[in-house]
């Protein structure tokens, strides 16, 4: 065999060798230590490596962080909802509910069908002090009770969960001790002729 050929072979010999041992070498990794193990880096700072396995490498950056899991956002706050929007007002001697309250029992109703944070609703009947105690106690309760009625008739919230109730006389808003003339006095007293409408939020 020629010298030439001799050279041929071990060349070829040196490329197979080469071409199975650059897989290994690209899967070996690690980074310079020095005798007291501590990482090697140059002037710039970043780590001298030589070799290291793809799974460990002392230098890479730390992984991210996790995402910050979302939290649910806040349930909206329960609407503000005045006492006048929430009273309404009867005529002398009456039960019956008129215009202006079922106008303002609608606007209640929008309201209650429009929140999810309102759970339930009640009524509070009140009478002036025309008249003897007990009537107007019972009187007050049918008030209470056409407000409680008409609510529950056009909202999904139950109004059974809040006592509907008539207190009477009591809770007087007005001061019409001195005015004279029956007629005066009933006008005077007109703002005791009401149902208070009471929620439970959650």
């Amino acid at each position: 065999m020629t010298q030439f050929r001799r050279s041929i072979i071990a060349g070829l010999a040196m490329i197979a060798m080469c071409a199975g041992y650059a897989p290994a070498q690209a899967d070996n990794k690690d980074t310079a230590r020095d005798e007291r193990q501590q990482i090697i880096k140059n002037t710039w700072g970043n780590c001298v490596r030589t070799k290291w396995q793809d799974t460990q490498d002392d230098c890479a950056p730390p992984p991210p962080p996790a995402p910050p899991v979302a939290k649910a956002p806040p349930p909206p706050p329960p609407p503000k909802i005045m006492l006048d929007q929430r009273t309404i007002y009867f005529d002398f001697d009456s039960a019956a509910l008129t215009p202006e309250s079922i106008s303002k029992l609608d606007a209640l109703v929008n309201i209650i069908n429009g929140s999810k944070r309102i759970l339930s609703a009640g009524a509070v009947g009140y009478a002036d002090q025309m008249g003897k105690e007990d009537y107007n106690v019972k009187l007050s309760q049918r008030r209470a009770a056409a407000v409680e009625q008409y609510l529950a008739s056009r909202t999904k919230i139950n109004t059974e969960v809040l006592a509907t109730r008539g207190l009477g006389e009591t809770n007087s808003v007005t001061s019409c001790d001195s005015v004279k003339g029956r007629n005066d006095k009933i006008a005077c007293l007109a703002k005791d002729r009401r149902v208070e409408v009471e929620f439970k939020y959650q």
